[in-house]
């Protein structure tokens, strides 16, 4: 019997191997495509597709694919595609060559992304500064550009939520994020439901902005501030959205260890490490003192928040007033900070000052008004009711510089034109419906009016007449000015129609008329008249719009509409204008 041959060479295959490792180790056909085949690629499982003999092929497809310098080297196929496949790579030949290559890959992936932001960014700042263009240089492309910021904001859009959300979840996407939501609000396209503030706040602090900057010591002081100045955009997001819904806020923001930005100016931050510097007096005029200012009242405004959002009303009344009373000195110190600092301060921070102003009170205004309700019956909420005409006539006055289309509007102005929410300020339907609420009452309180033409002997009449005069003048100035509103191609004629109908009603309770037909012949004529203005509209831009007038359905046909089958009743009594359907119950939303 023969020894074992030990030292006997293994028998070596002379046919070169085409197929993959995995395919020959399965006994499967192999296609050899590459980086990896078809069966590797089909797999319910993960697999590494490595090529024994074709690293020379797969390296030249690799390098047209990735190009990098021919002086680099090579890297095993096989490295490259398990770092892709696994995330943990078996040792490379040629190292240095694949970090080149690799950091190569990684700049440019970067540069895409920084150019893709930038563009969205643009775009957006681009889209909320053109309702600030000035229409009567060239009405067409005034009209166009509107459109081109509404594809712009769609644009956007897309981007954050699209199939490339994934890659949005970083700081700038949440800056782009705020610029959009600030954009569809400034442009009157309302808030998104599925790009809300409240998944704004969530995005937020899943980034963890809500969390204070100690916890995190390897960042900047540039980093520092921009985490906490944009927290505080995000909340200023936020809260409107919740005034508006009346809803409670979903997060506990009391709760929030978040700290407040810094009194600095820009050009004050750098991107080296956070020194213990004495902090900025507060009085000192930088530029984030507008920011600072507006955060100072941001408890107050999350408590009215609260108190608005209790279904179950256990908030005092005395507690309410107490709340309102603080928020009506906020407002005087916010006139205070811009009359003493006007020679520190931009001259276009008054739009900044109407703004804050217009903010705070419409808070004022939702606290008072379920008790400004009450006070029709009950005489010791007359406090609420007058503090409701007040703040509804400081926010109406800032429409009186508004003389469209005579005057070019300043900047608030066209704010209040074509935003939505809250932006509205004295054109909203909380101010119209409060207002109106009022001369009703007083009307209603005084008894019958005396006929038209009739000699009035009753000089507390005649006193309470003039008293009601500015107030209706107010509310006639704002019917004018949207009804031109309309005429510049705004399709929003629900506040012009509500407008026309109170106003029609307070006058037929002033003269003794019949309410009810005064109402009708208000809607009819206020109807005609927005049909006729956005004829006019559409005269004017045939060419730019898509599908004819004379297929347009609605009242462009010319058919006629029996006006007697409105049901107006529900106007004669003023507490319905504040108890519609899925309002809230009786002292819920308005419902329009």
């Amino acid at each position: 019997m023969s020894a074992p041959r030990y030292n006997e060479p293994a028998r070596k295959r002379q046919r070169k191997t085409r197929s993959c490792e995995q395919c020959r180790n399965l006994k499967i056909k192999c296609d050899q495509e590459l980086p990896a085949c078809g069966a590797c690629r089909r797999s319910r499982e993960p697999l590494s597709c490595n090529y024994r003999d074709s690293d020379r092929l797969k390296d030249a497809a690799m390098a047209e694919m990735y190009p990098g310098g021919s002086n680099e080297g090579t890297v095993s196929t096989s490295s490259y595609t398990s770092i892709a496949r696994h995330g943990h790579p078996e040792p490379p030949q040629g190292l240095p060559a694949y970090d080149e290559t690799v950091r190569k890959l990684q700049e440019r992936v970067h540069r895409l992304e920084r150019f893709q932001v930038f563009n969205v960014q643009m775009a957006l700042v681009l889209a909320i500064g053109v309702i600030f263009n000035c229409p009567k240089e060239a009405n067409r492309d005034y009209d166009s550009l509107r459109r081109q910021a509404q594809q712009w904001i769609y644009a956007a859009q897309w981007w954050l939520a699209g199939p490339t959300e994934k890659t949005t979840q970083n700081l700038p996407a949440l800056q782009s994020f705020c610029l959009l939501i600030l954009a569809r609000q400034v442009n009157g396209l309302g808030t998104s439901p599925s790009l809300s503030p409240a998944s704004l706040l969530s995005m937020a602090m899943q980034m963890g902005l809500h969390r204070n900057s100690e916890m995190f010591p390897s960042l900047s002081h540039l980093q520092v501030e921009c985490r906490a100045r944009l927290w505080a955009t995000v909340v200023e997001l936020y809260l409107p959205s919740l005034l508006h819904n009346s809803m409670p806020t979903l997060v506990d923001l009391n709760t929030v260890d978040a700290r407040a930005p810094s009194n600095i100016n820009d050009s004050e931050l750098t991107d080296g490490p956070i020194t213990k510097a004495p902090p900025a007096p507060g009085d000192r005029t930088t530029d984030m003192s507008i920011q600072l200012l507006l955060l100072k009242t941001q408890n107050l405004r999350l408590r009215a928040i609260q108190v608005l959002g209790d279904v179950r009303l256990q908030t005092s009344y005395e507690a309410v007033v107490d709340l309102a009373n603080q928020l009506r000195s906020a407002c005087t110190e916010v006139a205070a900070f811009f009359q003493y600092r006007a020679s520190h301060l931009d001259p276009e921070t008054a739009f900044h000052w109407k703004y804050m102003d217009m903010y705070l009170r419409r808070h004022i205004l939702l606290l008072h008004r379920p008790f400004m309700l009450q006070a029709r019956k009950d005489p010791r909420f007359y406090l609420s009711r007058r503090m409701c005409l007040e703040s509804s006539m400081i926010m109406a006055s800032y429409a009186d510089g508004l003389n469209l289309p005579f005057a070019e509007p300043d900047d608030f102005s066209r704010l209040m034109v074509h935003g939505s929410g809250h932006f509205r300020g004295g054109l909203s339907l909380d101010v119209i419906v409060t207002l109106a609420f009022e001369l009703i009452t007083q009307l209603q309180e005084d008894g019958p009016g005396r006929a038209r033409g009739q000699p009035s002997y009753d000089p507390a009449r005649e006193l309470a007449r003039a008293a009601r005069e500015p107030i209706i003048c107010r509310l006639e100035h704002i019917r004018g000015q949207l009804f031109q509103a309309i005429a510049l191609g705004n399709p929003s004629l629900k506040r012009s129609g509500i407008i026309s109908v109170l106003l029609a009603h307070i006058k037929a309770l002033e003269a003794g008329e019949n309410a009810k037909a005064a109402l009708y012949d208000a809607i009819k004529e206020c109807m005609e008249k927005c049909l006729g203005l956005l004829r006019g509209y559409l005269d004017a831009h045939t060419s730019r719009v898509q599908e004819p007038v004379d297929k347009m359905p609605g009242l462009l046909d010319g058919s006629e509409f029996d006006f007697e089958k409105l049901d107006l009743d529900a106007l004669m009594d003023p507490m319905n204008l504040f108890n519609s359907p899925g309002s809230g119950g009786p002292f819920g939303g308005f419902g329009f």
